[in-house]
Formats: structure tokens, C-alpha cells, sequence
């Protein structure tokens, strides 16, 4: 993808998971399972993503017009939640349907309080996953978003913050953005704390 269309593309995904973090910061308990929060996402970036102009080949001479913007994609054996493909590479006209290149891949992680294991090693997971397919390549951007529900451990996730945004470079080159963000959790005024970290640095709820 050239650069002029991944800045329009990029621009797109970090302002629709803004939308998405001010909305799980209001209401957290409206998303329950992680699939709640990628239909969410996805349903933004789908109103906000025009059909794409040339015709895609899906199989056996068939075309179809569709978006650049899909859930599930699989690339090398494993999957991305939401991708971007890239629909100016070579390899974009010569791959199957649903094995297209991709441009920018977002990665997302949800856990209740109760729920919550492995520490950091859930997200470094996924920041590797990222770091693995775009290593090499131009143009390109991750996103790891990780939403956690009623979990009262700052100096924990402050860590699990840090220890994720070492991962996020080729050398000092980043390659993803790691978001981590707490809400829905009680104040001693009985109000709900809501933090934000953003590649380590924490924001304590206020916009990004």
C-alpha cells in the first residue's frame, strides 16, 4: 500500500479504537465476551470504510466488489482479528481470497477480573504474531488492544504496560501501538477509576 492511502487507512483505525476506548471507559460492563468488542470496533471502521473500487477475485473467474476491511483474517497459519489488506501489492491480485496481504492487523484481548492469567504473556503474543508478519515490510501498522474489566491492580497492570511496549520494535523501529485499558473499577468515593496506557505511558482515563 502506498504511503498516501495507509496514512488515510491509519488515520481511520486509531480514531474508530479511540471511539472504541471511550465507549468500553463509559459502559465496561456492556462487553462481556472479546467478540463483543470486535464487533464494536469493526462496525465503526465498517461506516467509516467505502466500498473498494476494483473487483476482487474470489475463485474459478468469479469477482466481487467488497471493503479492504475484514475480521478473522488468516495470514501464515494463524488469524488477526481485524485487517486491512493490502489491495496495491502484487501479491494481492495472485493470492486466494481469503489469504490477502495485509497493511495494518489489529490485535484484541479482553478479561473480567476473575479471568485474568498469564499476565503479561497474553498480549506479548499477539504483539509478536504482528511483529513476526510485518517484519520487512513498508506501510505498515499493529494495534494491540487490551481491555480489562473490574481489575484493581495499578501497580500490576502499570508493568504489564511496560513489558508489552518492549515488544513493539524492529530494532527502533515500532511496529505496534499497545493499548492497555482498565475500567469499572470502584473508587473510595464509589466512583469508576478508568486508566489508559498507551506504548507504556499511562493516561489515567483522559483522552488520547
Amino acid at each position: 500500500m502506498n504511503e498516501k492511502s495507509f496514512n488515510k487507512y491509519n488515520e481511520l483505525i486509531q480514531n474508530a479504537i479511540k471511539e472504541l476506548i471511550k465507549d468500553f471507559c463509559m459502559n465496561p460492563f456492556i462487553f462481556v465476551y472479546e467478540a463483543d468488542l470486535q464487533s464494536h470496533l469493526y462496525v465503526k471502521l465498517f461506516k467509516k470504510l467505502k466500498v473498494i473500487d476494483n473487483p476482487v477475485k474470489i475463485y474459478n473467474g468469479i469477482e466481487g466488489r467488497t471493503k479492504l476491511l475484514h475480521t478473522e483474517v488468516h495470514i501464515d497459519r494463524q488469524y488477526f482479528d481485524i485487517a486491512i489488506w493490502d489491495n496495491e501489492s502484487d501479491e494481492f491480485h495472485t493470492s486466494e481470497y481469503k489469504s490477502k496481504p495485509v497493511s495494518i492487523a489489529v490485535e484484541i484481548k479482553y478479561d473480567f477480573k476473575t479471568s485474568f492469567r498469564k499476565g503479561n504473556r497474553r498480549g506479548i503474543d499477539d504483539i509478536k504474531k504482528i511483529i513476526t508478519y510485518f517484519h520487512g515490510k513498508n506501510n505498515c501498522k499493529g494495534y494491540a488492544l487490551w481491555f480489562i474489566a473490574g481489575l484493581k491492580q495499578f501497580e500490576k497492570l502499570q508493568q504489564i504496560s511496560a513489558d508489552l511496549n518492549k515488544e513493539c520494535f524492529i530494532g527502533a523501529r515500532r511496529l505496534v501501538n499497545s493499548y492497555l485499558v482498565s475500567a469499572g473499577v470502584e473508587d473510595e468515593t464509589g466512583k469508576f477509576e478508568t486508566h489508559l496506557w498507551l506504548n507504556g505511558n499511562h493516561y489515567n482515563g483522559r483522552p488520547i
